[in-house]
């Protein structure tokens, strides 16, 4: 995607999820929550935000890019976990594994890019609350519970992201991918 000449771009670092894990968390997982009162990630747009950048010019863009490809990490692998919430506003899936993995690699990403972030906690947001109360919100938490697919993948790369609203709701699209050092030990 052409992206220079732009006034300004909202860009994020994130790992991508395979779509096998995509596809499992969307069937088990999103078609249980109810779109009236949550905003539900797109399939297509689950990932693992490693860092939110904002909205930044396209000089900014180019020079975040630049420090972006100077990354180094190692390959590490990740499972998902259970379904947690932060308060009753965000629904998300967590790690069982490469949580702290993915913590390494968020703060090389935050140091590479000279940026400041809050305490890291790897996790796939699946839903937003829009106006559900205290009572269907916990409804829908109990009926996510225990849907989680213990799936694992490998992380050989991270992504700086760009997001553009569309009439369709978000749409992502990778600026620059940065690929591991190495493999993971034993693959």
């Amino acid at each position: 995607m052409d992206w220079v000449g732009e006034k300004a771009m909202r860009l994020f670092a994130a790992i991508q999820i395979p779509e096998e894990i995509k596809s499992e968390i969307s069937a088990r997982i999103l078609q249980k929550i109810p779109g009236e009162k949550f905003s539900k990630t797109k399939k297509e747009n689950l990932h693992v935000t490693m860092l939110f950048l904002g909205e930044k010019s396209d000089e900014e863009a180019m020079h975040i890019r630049k420090k972006f490809d100077a990354i180094r990490f190692d390959a590490f692998g990740m499972r998902t976990g259970k379904t947690g919430a932060f308060g009753k506003r965000v629904i998300w899936l967590g790690f069982s594994k490469g949580g702290e993995e993915a913590s390494m690699l968020a703060e090389k990403i935050c140091a590479a890019l000279e940026e400041k972030s809050d305490r890291f906690a790897a996790h796939i947001t699946l839903a937003r609350n829009r106006s559900a109360g205290q009572k269907e919100f916990l409804e829908v938490m109990d009926a996510i519970s225990g849907e989680s697919p213990e799936m694992e993948f490998e992380v050989k790369s991270v992504f700086l992201m760009r997001s553009v609203l569309t009439q369709n709701g978000l749409r992502y699209f990778a600026l620059s991918e940065r690929t591991c050092s190495s493999k993971v030990s034993g693959s």
